[in-house]
């Protein structure tokens, strides 16, 4: 992961000063287009330099692809790091609908309340409360429709695509919607925009493998882009496992890359460790029956291409859990605490 050091000493080192974005966040030091490559076959690109939420990254992955934008999910592995943006969604609804909102603690509370066994599993109120929009699960999976704006089973055609159609240049994903960002302004669609925007995949047919190019418009570079590196070389291997081809180059493109001035202390102490070697990567489907799924999934490839469905895909991601996906000789340095700002006041 010397990549990603480098990358975060340069912006140390030669960032400009930039003054906050918005309201709530800290000034930063800041680079603009900047790009990191990083080998998978060398190792998972897990963090050594301080120890990395795994918890956290292949959860809310799972999240994204399970196509359901609300907080259910999250919460069932106590994932917390998008409470405050459903949070501001829920009370601009309320504002813009004329209803008085919670305060950000009573709300919690109230879902806190809700959460009771098996009823918290299927409680309408909680996922309305938590409803978040337009944000990367309905992005990714089409499953937000609002207005004029159609969102179609990004995830779904990317696999089709790539299985029946390899040397295509039409593998992406865009989780940018110029009408939902557009309708965001007086209308609630959205939580947040999204950072890391889009991701496109080149497969090479002759050596069985991929690469993946990812675009993010705006870099949290101590606490975000660590995590980024690694949700999305899992989601290269979640690629692998749909479509057969091996992942090679991760390259990620970033626009605005921030090291905020909360986190100024916390790079030092970082940038003051030499990197461990990288872990492994473990997969472990078939103690729930994933592969059968996948493996089924495979076989009628061409039957899928032709009239895709969620269901099908659904069927595999469904039985995923975020312990099918094990490290092996992950030995980080500790964690360094680093405030998660957001924001808005909250």
């Amino acid at each position: 992961m010397r990549q990603y050091l480098e990358l975060l000493k340069k912006v140390q080192v030669l960032g400009t000063y930039r003054k906050p974005a918005r309201e709530g966040m800290p000034a930063s030091k800041n680079l603009f287009g900047e790009m990191i490559e990083i080998d998978l076959r060398d190792g998972f690109p897990l963090l050594t330099t301080k120890k990395m939420a795994w918890n956290a990254i292949r959860v809310e992955l799972l999240w994204f692809l399970r196509g359901i934008p609300n907080l259910r999910y999250l919460w069932r592995y106590n994932v917390h790091i998008w409470d405050q943006d459903a949070y501001r969604f829920y009370k601009r609804n309320c504002e813009t609908y004329m209803r008085t909102p919670l305060s950000y603690e009573s709300w919690l509370e109230r879902l806190w309340a809700m959460r009771n066994g098996s009823f918290w599993e299927r409680n309408q109120d909680f996922d309305k409360m938590t409803y978040m929009g337009a944000v990367y699960p309905a992005q990714w999976r089409g499953t937000f429709i609002f207005g004029g704006s159609s969102h179609t089973d990004q995830i779904l055609y990317m696999i089709e695509n790539i299985r029946n159609n390899p040397t295509s240049r039409y593998h992406i994903v865009d989780a940018w919607n110029p009408v939902d960002i557009n309708l965001n302004k007086n209308t609630p669609i959205l939580a947040l925009p999204p950072c890391h925007m889009s991701h496109q995949i080149l497969v090479d047919v002759e050596n069985n493998e991929f690469d993946m190019l990812m675009y993010q418009r705006s870099a949290d570079i101590f606490l975000g882009v660590p995590f980024n590196i690694a949700s999305y070389a899992l989601l290269c291997e979640f690629y692998s496992m749909m479509t057969g081809y091996k992942p090679r180059y991760l390259k990620m493109v970033f626009g605005s890359v921030d090291l905020y001035e909360t986190h100024f202390e916390q790079a030092r102490i970082q940038l003051n460790r030499d990197p461990k070697p990288l872990p492994r990567l473990k997969l472990l489907p078939n103690e729930n029956g994933v592969m059968d799924r996948v493996i089924e999934f495979n076989m009628k490839a061409k039957e899928y291409y032709d009239n895709p469905t969620h269901s099908k895909l659904d069927e595999v991601i469904n039985v995923l859990q975020p312990s099918d996906f094990e490290l092996v000789g992950y030995d980080p340095y500790p964690a360094i605490k680093g405030k998660l700002d957001t924001g808005l006041g909250i």
